[in-house]
C-alpha cells in the first residue's frame, strides 16, 4: 500500500534540532528529567552539563536530508515537520575550571584589614553565581573549588592570597614546633591556637575568625575537618606544591630575577 508524504502548513526548515545521545549517561539524563544545563558567555563555545559531566556541543552536517515526520493513521499520510541537514553531537570534554581562578583572583582574601576595600571595589561571587558562569557540571565545580582551597566568607566564595596563606601556615608550623606538638596527632583546635598565638604576637590588630583559620588548615589536609576535636591528617603533596608555588611566585624572587635549581627548591620545602 502506498503512503503519502506531504509538508505541513507553514513549513519552516531547521525548526528542530536532532541530538545524538550515544552514552547511557546522556540517555538517562534526558529521559529521567535530570538537570541539563547549556552554559557559555557571549564569547564562549557552548557546552552542555549534566549533574556530573561536561560535554562540548558540536554541529555535524549530513550529506543527506533527514526528514522529521509524523504519521496520521486516519488518512495514512506522513507529514514532514522538518527537513534537517545537520545533527547535534555531544562529546565529553574537560570542565572549564580556569574561570574559577579568573573570577576569584579579583577578590583574594589577605586578612581582615583589606576587607572593607574589597567589598567596595571588587565583584564577589556566590555559589550560584559560579554555577551559572563556570562551564562545568555541579560535581566538577565543587571538586574544582575544593582543589583550590576555596572557602565561603559571608555568602561568597574566596581564595586566599598566597603570601597571607603562607603567613598563616608558617605561624602554624612555627608555634607547633615550639609547643612540641606531634604533627601526626594534632587536632583542629590545637592548629588554630598555634596560628592565633603566633599571628597575635606579630600583628595584634589582625582579626582571625574561626572559619578563616579552618579554611586555611583545610588547604593542607587530606580530609576536610570541621570539628575542633578532629585529628588533622596533613597532605604532604598539597604542602609541597603550595610551598613550591609560593617560592617561585614570591615577588622578591621575581624582582631579583632569581632562578632556583631543583635541589634548592627541595631543600627549602624539606626545611619548612
Amino acid at each position: 500500500m502506498s503512503k503519502k508524504i506531504a509538508y505541513k502548513d507553514k513549513f519552516e526548515k531547521n525548526a528542530y534540532s536532532l541530538i545524538e545521545l550515544d552514552t547511557k549517561e546522556l540517555q538517562d539524563a534526558f529521559e529521567l528529567g535530570n538537570d541539563i544545563i547549556i552554559k557559555g558567555l557571549a564569547d564562549d563555545e557552548a557546552i552542555l552539563c549534566t549533574e556530573s559531566k561536561t560535554f562540548i556541543i558540536r554541529q555535524v552536517n549530513t550529506s543527506n536530508s533527514l526528514l522529521l515526520v509524523s504519521h496520521d493513521q486516519v488518512v495514512n499520510q506522513y507529514t514532514v515537520c522538518d527537513d534537517l541537514s545537520n545533527t547535534i553531537e555531544l562529546k565529553p570534554c574537560l570542565a572549564r575550571l580556569n574561570r574559577i581562578d579568573e573570577l576569584l583572583s579579583e577578590s583574594l582574601y589577605s586578612g581582615s584589614k583589606t576587607e572593607n576595600e574589597i567589598i567596595k571595589t571588587k565583584t564577589l561571587y556566590s555559589y550560584h553565581d559560579l554555577l551559572s558562569i563556570v562551564q562545568a557540571s555541579e560535581n566538577e565545580l565543587l571538586e574544582g573549588l575544593e582543589k583550590r582551597g576555596a572557602f565561603q566568607y559571608e555568602g561568597h566564595f574566596r581564595l586566599f592570597e598566597r603570601n597571607y596563606l603562607f603567613r598563616l601556615f608558617d605561624s602554624l608550623v612555627t608555634n607547633a614546633i615550639l609547643h612540641g606538638y606531634n604533627f601526626g596527632k594534632m587536632t583542629l583546635k590545637e592548629a588554630k591556637t598555634c596560628i592565633r598565638e603566633e599571628m597575635s604576637a606579630v600583628d595584634d590588630e589582625e582579626v582571625l575568625q574561626d572559619h578563616i583559620l579552618t579554611a586555611c588548615i583545610n588547604s593542607f589536609v587530606s580530609d576536610t575537618v570541621e570539628q575542633d576535636f578532629e585529628t588533622i591528617r596533613f597532605d604532604e603533596e598539597k604542602i609541597c606544591r603550595f610551598l613550591g608555588e609560593w617560592l617561585l611566585n614570591n615577588p622578591r624572587v621575581n624582582k631579583m630575577d632569581k632562578r632556583y635549581h631543583l635541589n634548592q627548591v627541595l631543600e627549602f620545602i624539606f626545611y619548612c
